[in-house]
């Protein structure tokens, strides 16, 4: 699978989602720039993805709560 082919990151994608060994990002596939960071003890951010001429720069948006609703 291409990035470009990456599903979006929808509540049952996420529900798919297990933990790793290391911290790994899911991009999603609608929203460019949007990944999901899940770490290997099962906590969840999301982060927004921006490459620089100086290298990539991950700015965090908040946990991921598990919910639709905000919270």
């Amino acid at each position: 699978m291409t990035k470009r082919d990456a599903p979006a990151l929808t509540q049952k994608a996420i529900d798919a989602i297990k933990p790793g060994a290391k911290q790994t990002d899911y991009r999603d596939g609608f929203l460019r720039g949007l990944a999901l960071r899940v770490s290997p003890g099962g906590a969840m951010s999301w982060v927004l993805v921006k490459r620089l001429p100086e290298g990539v720069k991950r700015i965090l948006l908040g946990r991921y709560t598990g919910s639709s609703t905000p919270a």
